[in-house]
């Protein structure tokens, strides 16, 4: 008798024990989800927070172009618009290899009354992330009256 008891014990503390494994697997699993959405959440606010930045440095200024050239820019002309491009590290510092691209996008558009509409778009891209995922994206438009075609 006594070993059919030791024998039901033993039983029931393997059942125990397997669903208390199987617990902190869950749990850790969780924590894990949670840990990536964290991480991800930050890097937006920081994505955002930057784009904030470069959208309010370009709207406060009249020749944006010439503020993004100076600070060295990748820059590529299509059209009426230049697309400057500048990457960084995960934590958002310039780095020529980075996984972060900021990039702004100027058009100019000539009104008739002789001044000059800035469209500018400031987009921050995560590249690591499978071809690229937006992380956030800003526009900075700015009117200048009186501005010419092409001046800098």
């Amino acid at each position: 008798m006594k070993t059919v008891k030791s024998r039901v014990f033993l039983v029931e503390l393997i059942l125990v024990i397997l669903f208390f494994a199987l617990s902190t697997a869950a749990v850790l699993q969780l924590f894990m989800a949670a840990n990536r959405q964290s991480e991800r959440s930050e890097l937006r606010t920081q994505a955002l927070v930057e784009a904030q930045n470069m959208a309010e440095r370009l709207r406060n200024t009249e020749h944006p172009q010439t503020v993004l050239d100076k600070e060295g820019w990748s820059a590529v002309a299509s059209g009426p618009s230049t697309c400057y491009t500048r990457r960084y590290d995960r934590a958002f510092q310039p780095s020529g290899e980075g996984e972060i691209v900021l990039s702004v996008t100027v058009e100019q558009q000539n009104s008739e009354g002789g001044g000059t509409l800035l469209k500018m778009k400031v987009a921050v891209e995560d590249t690591a992330d499978n071809g690229g995922r937006t992380l956030c994206s800003l526009d900075a438009d700015r009117y200048l009256p009186g501005w010419k075609e092409g001046a800098r």
